[in-house]
């Protein structure tokens, strides 16, 4: 199923897509990473559990529904170590240059101790990020990377560390999701399946708000 635009519907419509893909994400590495190793779980690792004063704002709104989102953490079970984080963006991560400042911060901060990162965003690049997410993240490309606007949407995996990497897939509206690789070490990975968990994530929602979301691509 081609990518949807989730522009179309308010936050809390995506809050609630975004819950059930990242259960869908969690359950699939379950299955998919070496089992005596690890373990994966759905975390609240980017945001604030603490809503804001004043949610009659829709930007409030926004950013209250980012920051009550979770991502998925892959965990070594010999000392329990985070060893991967995959994390979805929300309209509130980039509803100003505060918050993408701050998850610029958060990821970065992922990345120096050797974690890795898998970030996905479905949404087109604003005035705070107009090159899109990746060059917010990561400035070791040495001029590799090109933004194309014609494929605004990122999907992108990070191997953290001193030997830091990144593989970027530029998506749009319209575009079959590609598999992601998300990596355990820098020499191993699994490749997360994000079209299918997509699929099912998004069939969970009420039909009304699938047709709507549905009229914008061809299915």
């Amino acid at each position: 199923m081609p990518v949807h635009d989730w522009t179309r519907v308010d936050a809390g419509i995506f809050h609630a897509f975004h819950h059930g893909w990242i259960s869908e994400i969690t359950r699939e590495l379950n299955r998919i990473v070496p089992a005596e190793k690890y373990y994966a779980l759905p975390v609240l690792i980017f945001g604030d559990t603490v809503p804001p004063g004043n949610v009659t704002k829709v930007v409030d709104v926004i950013e209250w529904y980012a920051n009550k989102k979770k991502s998925v953490a892959v965990h070594r079970r010999t000392d329990h170590r985070t060893v991967a984080i995959l994390d979805i963006l929300t309209p509130g991560n980039k509803c100003s240059r505060g918050t993408v400042e701050l998850f610029g911060k958060q990821y970065r901060g992922v990345l120096e101790p050797g974690c890795n990162l898998d970030v996905l965003d479905l949404f087109p690049p604003t005035k705070h990020d107009p090159k899109g997410i990746h060059s917010i993240i990561y400035s070791n490309d040495a001029g590799e990377y090109k933004f194309d606007p014609t494929h605004p949407l990122t999907c992108a995996a990070y191997v953290g560390g001193a030997d830091a990497q990144a593989f970027v897939e530029p998506v749009a509206v319209g575009d079959v999701l590609p598999d992601l690789p998300l990596f355990l070490m820098s020499d191993q990975y699994v490749q997360v399946p994000l079209e299918s968990t997509y699929l099912r994530a998004f069939e969970a929602l009420p039909e009304f708000l699938r047709d709507e979301l549905n009229t914008t691509i061809s299915i």
